[in-house]
């Protein structure tokens, strides 16, 4: 087996599968969908059964992050898809799991060469998240830095209903995964 670079330990080692989005949330939409495959916009016609994964990550950092998914899925996750009340309060587990999201999303971005479309101003930017975030999920800080992290949970509105929406735009909201970094200058 090959050895390279992990994105977040820096070290030399054997890389795993990473997924960007967790697997527990691809395992829910094929488990409660109609068929055991997923499609994705990009290519609706190519039948998938799994989400996004590159080689990103050593065995050991796949665990660092895997302990914050572990406590996201039963604490957020599992509660949200069956449509009950989140709980209020969250320890920091909850912004590390952020974090690693984040991150995992700017790793696919590069390791897929997508970063070349911005700016050097926003790659500044991206990059100066990256190594706070990176040493914050390694527990070397104790919080993200001055980058925000937020998560959207959309399952506390019954209906998005407007003028012009599609009549499946409910279900596209409450089962759709995307992923991206949004950010700005202030």
């Amino acid at each position: 087996m090959t050895e390279a670079k992990c994105w977040l330990c820096s070290k030399n080692a054997v890389l795993c599968n990473s997924h960007v989005i967790p697997k527990f949330v691809f395992r829910w939409l094929i488990n409660s969908g109609g068929t055991p495959y997923l499609r994705f916009g990009g290519s609706p016609n190519r039948r998938i059964q799994d989400g996004p994964k590159h080689k990103l990550y050593c065995h050991s950092c796949e665990q660092l992050l895997s302990k914050y998914e572990t406590v996201a899925k039963s604490t957020i996750f599992d509660i949200a898809v069956k449509h009950e009340k989140l709980p209020i309060h969250y320890g920091p587990w909850l912004s590390r799991f952020a974090a690693s999201v984040a991150l995992r999303t700017i790793h696919s971005q590069k390791f897929r060469n997508i970063d070349e479309k911005y700016s050097l101003i926003i790659s500044r930017s991206v990059e100066e998240a990256d190594k706070s975030w990176k040493k914050f999920l390694k527990e070397e800080k104790s919080n993200p830095g001055k980058n925000k992290l937020y998560l959207f949970y959309p399952g506390y509105f019954d209906r998005f209903d407007a003028e012009g929406l599609p009549s499946n735009w409910n279900t596209y909201v409450r089962r759709a995964v995307e992923q991206d970094v949004i950010y700005f200058e202030i």
